[in-house]
C-alpha cells in the first residue's frame, strides 16, 4: 500500500467515519451499514486498482439481506454496496458513469483537470486529505441522504442473478457459505 493510500484510508477513518457514526452507521473500513425500519443503507470506499483514486458507492437493500435467484442469500451484516444492483456513486454528474476522488494525481492530470468531469482532483497540500474528507461528508449530506430516502426498493421488483464465479468469489472472500 502506498503512503498516499494509507494516508487517505486513515483520513477517511479519522474524519468521515465519525460523521457516519453520528448518522447511525456501524461497520468497519471500508463498509458501513445503517439499519432503518425497512432497509439497510450502505456506504463503502472502493480504491482503484490502477490509480491513486477511490469512489464512494452507496446502496440500499432489504433488512434481512439480499436473496438471489439461485436461493442463496447474503446476510445483512456482510453486504457491501457492490452486492446491490441499485447503487449510486457519490459525486456522479449527469452523463458520467462514475466519479473518482484522485488523491495523488499526476502533474499532467492536474494541468488537464477541467477535461475530466468524473474526477475530483486535489493538489498536494498539507490539508489535502482533510479537504477530500470534507467533500465526502458534504456529498453524504447533499446526495447520499436524499438518495437513501428516495431510492427505489429494487428488491420488491426483481431478485439479482449472478453466475457461479460470483458465488465462488464470495465463498473464498468471506470463507463461508451463504444460506
Amino acid at each position: 500500500m502506498s503512503v498516499a493510500r494509507m494516508r487517505m484510508k486513515n483520513a477517511f477513518i479519522d474524519w468521515v467515519v465519525p460523521s457516519l457514526i453520528e448518522r447511525g452507521f456501524k461497520g468497519a473500513f471500508p463498509n458501513y451499514r445503517r439499519y432503518t425500519d425497512d432497509q439497510i443503507d450502505i456506504i463503502s470506499l472502493q480504491f482503484s486498482l490502477f490509480d491513486q483514486a477511490f469512489c464512494v458507492p452507496i446502496a440500499n437493500c432489504p433488512k434481512d439481506g439480499i436473496p438471489f435467484s439461485n436461493g442463496k442469500k447474503i446476510p445483512g451484516d456482510l453486504i457491501t454496496a457492490n452486492h446491490c444492483p441499485g447503487r449510486f456513486l457519490l459525486g456522479t454528474k449527469d452523463g458520467d458513469y462514475a466519479h473518482w476522488f484522485k488523491f495523488e494525481p499526476s502533474i499532467y492530470e492536474l494541468k488537464r483537470k477541467d477535461e475530466f468531469s468524473y474526477w475530483s482532483m486535489y493538489e498536494d497540500t498539507p490539508i489535502k486529505y482533510k479537504k477530500i474528507t470534507d467533500d465526502i461528508i458534504r456529498l453524504i449530506e447533499l446526495e447520499a441522504d436524499p438518495w437513501w430516502l428516495n431510492a427505489e426498493k429494487w428488491w420488491h421488483h426483481h431478485v439479482p442473478a449472478y453466475n457461479t464465479l460470483f458465488w465462488d468469489i464470495q465463498r473464498l472472500t468471506f470463507n463461508m457459505f451463504y444460506e
